[in-house]
């Protein structure tokens, strides 16, 4: 076997992804969110009904999937750039895309996206805000995650607005 360098000359370090494969991601993450409402109110009032039966089947998993995803690349690309341009996009990832607590005090603090991306890839567990439940119909996925994780022996709790999660993301890319 022969191991091929990969010999980086100029600003970019680590793993190359395409600009495509992550903007894609970026689409499909949005398009999992924004399709939930829509498909729950095309879906009958039935117990069997096969188009909600599908979404729910693939919806949660494939949020989580896209959001680890994205984030695990867009970290990738902010921590291989150049300090030029890292300094052009330092204004995006320090935007505010929710806010989280650590600790037993759990003062609320700003999420910027960079720490978001962090989140997502380092949580213990994600919870989905859903909308819509009641007895005859099931559930949609809103535009909110929760996520929960621990950090030197403290708990935290991250809450992220997706849809400035995507934006941002997509700015990035």
């Amino acid at each position: 076997m022969t191991e091929l360098k990969n010999n980086h000359i100029g600003a970019f370090q680590g793993h190359r992804i395409e600009t495509i494969t992550l903007e894609r991601e970026v689409y499909w993450l949005a398009a999992v969110f924004a399709a939930s409402s829509t498909l729950h109110r095309l879906a009958p009032d039935e117990d069997d009904n096969e188009l909600d039966k599908l979404r729910l089947h693939f919806e949660i998993s494939e949020a989580s999937r896209l959001l680890i995803s994205v984030a695990v690349m867009l970290r990738n690309l902010m921590d291989a750039q150049s300090s030029e341009m890292l300094e052009l996009s330092i204004r995006k990832m320090d935007m505010i895309v929710g806010h989280y607590t650590i600790g037993k005090k759990r003062r609320k603090k700003d999420l910027t996206f960079r720490e978001a991306c962090n989140k997502l890839i380092h949580a213990l567990h994600i919870n989905f805000d859903m909308a819509g439940m009641n007895k005859k119909k099931l559930c949609y996925l809103r535009p909110k995650v929760y996520l929960y994780g621990d950090f030197r022996d403290e708990d935290w709790r991250a809450v992220v607005d997706v849809t400035k999660f995507i934006k941002i993301a997509y700015r990035l890319s």
